[in-house]
C-alpha cells in the first residue's frame, strides 16, 4: 500500500531544500538547460590535471612517534 502522507512529506521536504539552495538550484537549471545545447567531448577532459589533483589529494601517513 502507498503511504501518500510519506510521498507528501517527501516532496514538501525536497521543495524546501531547492527553496533554500538558491545558488545550487541556479546552477543545476542552467546546467540542465546548457546540456541540450553542447554535447561533451573527450577532447574536453584534462587527465593530466585530474591525476594530479588525485594524487595532491591522496592523505600522506602521519608518524606519531
Amino acid at each position: 500500500m502507498i503511504n501518500l502522507d510519506y510521498i507528501r512529506n517527501k516532496m514538501l521536504q525536497t521543495i524546501n531544500f531547492f527553496k533554500n539552495e538558491v545558488v545550487f538550484t541556479l546552477a543545476l537549471s542552467l546546467a540542465i538547460i546548457t546540456s541540450f545545447f553542447s554535447t561533451p567531448k573527450v577532447e574536453y577532459i584534462d587527465f593530466k590535471v585530474l591525476t594530479t589533483f588525485q594524487k595532491e589529494s591522496l592523505p600522506l601517513p602521519i608518524s606519531w612517534s
